[in-house]
C-alpha cells in the first residue's frame, strides 16, 4: 500500500473507497493493541477528485504538512488558454490566515521613524521560510497572502508621508524598481505590481 508519512501524520494511497475504509478499520484496530488511537478529527477517506474521478463525494480535500490537497483548475500546458481539474496542493487556509497574523504583528506599523530596511530585517527570515516552503506548491494563494505586506507597507507609507494611497503606491512602486531585493518576496516576484518590476533580478 503505497504512503506517504512525516513523523504521526501519514496519507495513504487507496484504489477503492470499499479498500480505504478496510485499511482504515485494520489501522485502527492495530493501533488501539499497541494503546494508541487515531486523531478522530484530522482521519478520514477523501476521493481523489479529478478530470478522470469524477463521482461526487463528500469529501475531496486534506490537509498535509500545512498545505490543502484538493480539486482545483489547472491550466492546460497542452492546450493554452484552456484548464483541466487537477487535485493539487496548495498553502491551507489556516496557514494563510497564519502568515497574514504575522505579517500585522511582526512590525509596529504606527511607527514612523522606521525606514523601509528596517521593515525588511524584521520580516525577511520569515518571508525566506515562507517562500521557500509553501511556494514548492501551488503558488497563487501563497502571491496573494504575501501581497498583504504591499498593502500593509502601501497604508504604512501613506501615514509616514501624509499622503493619499495612490501617491503611496507609487512610492512603493520606486522603492521596488530601485531595490528589488530588499524584501525577499519582492525578489522572488510574490509582490505587488510585479509586472512593472524589473527584470534585472
Amino acid at each position: 500500500m503505497p504512503f506517504v508519512r512525516y513523523a504521526d501524520d501519514v496519507v495513504l494511497h487507496c484504489v477503492s473507497k470499499e479498500e480505504a475504509e478496510q485499511m482504515l478499520k485494520a489501522i485502527d484496530d492495530r493501533l488501539k493493541e499497541v494503546g494508541l488511537i487515531l486523531n478522530g478529527e484530522k482521519t478520514q477517506v477523501v476521493y481523489y477528485k479529478d478530470y478522470r474521478r469524477k463521482q461526487e463525494h463528500e469529501q475531496v480535500r486534506f490537509g498535509f504538512l500545512g498545505f490543502s490537497f484538493q480539486p482545483r483548475p489547472v491550466r492546460s500546458k497542452r492546450e493554452p488558454g484552456t484548464s483541466f481539474t487537477g487535485f493539487t496542493a496548495e498553502i491551507s487556509g489556516a496557514n494563510q490566515k497564519k502568515i497574514r497574523e504575522s505579517i500585522k504583528t511582526s512590525v509596529n506599523w504606527r511607527s514612523t521613524t522606521m525606514q523601509l530596511a528596517d521593515i525588511a530585517k524584521a520580516l525577511n527570515n520569515k518571508l525566506r521560510g515562507w517562500v521557500n516552503y509553501f511556494g514548492l506548491f501551488g503558488k497563487r494563494r501563497l502571491r496573494q497572502t504575501l501581497l498583504h505586506v504591499d498593502a500593509h507597507l502601501i497604508k504604512w507609507l501613506a501615514h509616514r508621508h501624509k499622503e493619499g494611497y495612490r501617491a503611496a503606491q507609487n512610492r512603493l512602486l520606486s522603492a521596488q524598481r530601485a531595490n528589488p531585493c530588499l524584501f525577499y518576496h519582492w525578489q522572488k516576484r510574490y509582490c505587488y505590481n510585479v509586472k512593472e518590476m524589473t527584470r534585472a533580478v
